[in-house]
């Protein structure tokens, strides 16, 4: 009987006992298993290779170990939330305090006091954006030079023609601008319905003033609570967090 003649199982028995190594690979492993002294001599030849694996294995890299804050920076580390006379006597700017008069959130008056402080300093003239004494006045034209800035390209962002007037009908098409009286109020000097390139610099140069900004970044100084001479974002939020703390119900 041929094999074609066979029956299927019988022929793929057939084939597998004639030449091992055609064999399926799942039958080849279930007799390797299955004969031991097979098994004892591939061990011994794969031995003298293994120690050569493992040395070639890459070894695991630890994780790169974060670096610690540098102290001062941990406001709850440095400034927890315990009641604290002291700081309840420290001036708040007016926009805070009309905040809190109008019953904002925590997370709110938190928000807009580090806001107030990023406006007003640059991480680029000290680290973090301290303020100190010696630095304020740089902290002082960097505030009021980026702020002057941002407000004229707000208003030079409706100027769909690119011809350094913004006129009314730019502002009223413009999505960002729905107030154009606000705006023109504000820089139409003239009272033609346009905002030149002149009357936005002179704008822009009365609406942020140094001296009020000079006024503020010196009422800031006294932030510093830990008398290190610098004020800290930190120092700052920690103002807000003094007014959502209850004093202690018992004498201390």
């Amino acid at each position: 009987m041929t094999d074609a003649a066979l029956p299927r199982p019988e022929a793929r028995e057939k084939a597998a006992a004639a030449s091992p190594l055609d064999a399926a690979p799942g039958m080849r492993r279930q007799r390797l298993r299955s004969n031991p002294v097979a098994v004892a001599l591939l061990a011994a030849l794969l031995a003298p290779a293994l120690p050569a694996l493992a040395d070639e294995a890459p070894m695991p890299q630890a994780a790169p170990e974060q670096p610690s804050p540098p102290p001062g920076r941990a406001i709850f580390a440095i400034y927890p939330h315990t009641f604290d006379e002291k700081r309840l006597a420290i001036p708040l700017p007016g926009m805070i305090v009309d905040m809190i008069g109008k019953g904002y959130s925590q997370s709110a008056l938190t928000d807009a006091m580090g806001a107030l402080f990023d406006r007003h300093t640059d991480n680029r003239i000290q680290p973090y954006g301290d303020l100190s004494a010696e630095t304020l006045e740089a902290h002082l034209k960097s505030s009021v030079a980026r702020r002057r800035a941002a407000l004229m390209a707000e208003v030079l962002d409706a100027d769909t023609d690119w011809d350094g007037t913004v006129t009314r009908a730019e502002l009223e098409a413009s999505q960002r601008h729905r107030d154009a009286e606000d705006l023109l109020a504000r820089f139409d000097d003239d009272h033609d319905d346009a905002i030149t390139s002149a009357e936005l610099r002179v704008g822009a140069g009365r609406l942020v003033d140094a001296v009020s900004t000079r006024a503020l970044l010196t009422r800031m100084l006294a932030w510093d609570q830990n008398g290190d001479g610098r004020v800290s974002r930190g120092e700052a939020l920690s103002l807000v967090f003094a007014r959502f703390i209850q004093p202690p119900p018992y004498p201390r």
